[in-house]
């Protein structure tokens, strides 16, 4: 089904739901585009349309509903997920926004930006970059977490 959806440009029209000024669109698009990141061979595709400075947004704004804040910033860790995405993340300066997340008050948003970051950090030519910006303090609150759903 995902396939049909990207063949007839589906993403795009997800995509603008993104930057809707209605919420329901909003959900819609960041539920739509965050399942479609679950598929490796689509994230490449999905990153080249343009989705992650719309979910970036998303996940930024306080008042975003948190759900939808979650579910944008679990379609970011997927698409972080690809090596040939990473460039990307570090053109769009992605990364002081993920270590600015760990911080967050809901564990949801700070663990899915500490698995952004973990993603990102196993390319070896990122990991300068991930440290200088504050990344590795993220990804030790990942592995000092006593929650099991985080390990």
């Amino acid at each position: 089904a995902v396939d049909a959806i990207i063949n007839a440009n589906g993403h795009h029209l997800l995509a603008s739901f993104l930057v809707s000024q209605d919420e329901d669109f909003q959900r819609v698009g960041a539920i739509g585009i965050g399942n479609m990141c679950t598929h490796d061979h689509h994230r490449v595709t999905l990153m080249k349309a343009g989705v992650l400075e719309p979910l970036s947004s998303l996940a930024r704004s306080t008042k975003t509903e948190l759900d939808i804040r979650r579910v944008a910033m679990l379609a970011i860790a997927n698409l972080a997920a690809c090596f040939s995405n990473h460039d990307d993340f570090i053109k769009q300066r992605t990364i002081p926004m993920l270590v600015s997340f760990s911080n967050s008050e809901d564990p949801g948003i700070r663990n899915y930006a500490a698995f952004t970051i973990s993603e990102l950090s196993k390319n070896p030519d990122k990991m300068e970059v991930i440290t200088e910006a504050g990344g590795l303090e993220p990804v030790l609150y990942l592995a000092r977490s006593d929650d099991k759903k985080v390990q």
